[in-house]
């Protein structure tokens, strides 16, 4: 190889040199661009995740405002007599709860009447303390109120009612109550 060949191949080997030197490593504004972008990506991940819980804690009281419902339909079927006869007629759990008729611990069990009376002295646990053991007692539906209601003489209406605290779409700041509802038709 020639000598101006080398001397060429060496200088610009030397401005390669210079030009990798001057790249190495990250700018501090290059550091802080990378830091924003991942700071709003993580509050993305945190806001979709507290969507979620939202969402979530959501459909689990609607789920359980289904069991519920369908939980009071299975005992007035299984006592039809009772229920055609009014003893589930127009109850609500906002109502003082009846009195325990105490036939469940008989050896002849519950009539008709009691059986009815025990069943929605039960179902009322779900929504208030109807025993007064505030000590170990947690409901359901805390904020929430059961209805069994007769039309004509073989349809019931079981509604199960709660609140659901939401952000307020109008002020992103604030959080509003809505009220949400579950009702179930059936026929005897």
């Amino acid at each position: 190889m020639s000598l101006n060949r080398m001397r060429k191949v060496n200088r610009n080997t030397n401005v390669k040199r210079q030009r990798h030197q001057a790249q190495l490593g990250f700018s501090l504004v290059e550091l802080l661009v990378a830091l924003i972008i991942f700071s709003i990506g993580m509050l993305g991940a945190v806001s979709l995740q507290m969507t979620g819980m939202q969402n979530n804690q959501s459909a689990y009281m609607r789920s359980q405002a289904s069991s519920l419902a369908a939980e009071m339909a299975d005992r007035i079927r299984s006592n039809s007599t009772a229920a055609l006869a009014g003893s589930y007629d127009n109850f609500d759990t906002n109502a003082t709860s009846p009195g325990d008729p105490a036939c469940t611990t008989s050896t002849i069990g519950c009539g008709g009447a009691d059986q009815a009376t025990t069943d929605v002295r039960e179902w009322s646990t779900n929504f208030k303390d109807v025993a007064g053991s505030t000590a170990n007692y947690m409901a359901v539906f805390p904020t929430g109120r059961g209805t069994i209601t007769r039309a004509n003489s073989d349809q019931f209406t079981i509604a199960i009612l709660w609140e659901e605290t939401d952000w307020d779409p109008a002020d992103a700041n604030s959080r509003i109550v809505s009220n949400q509802a579950l009702v179930l038709n059936f026929r005897l």
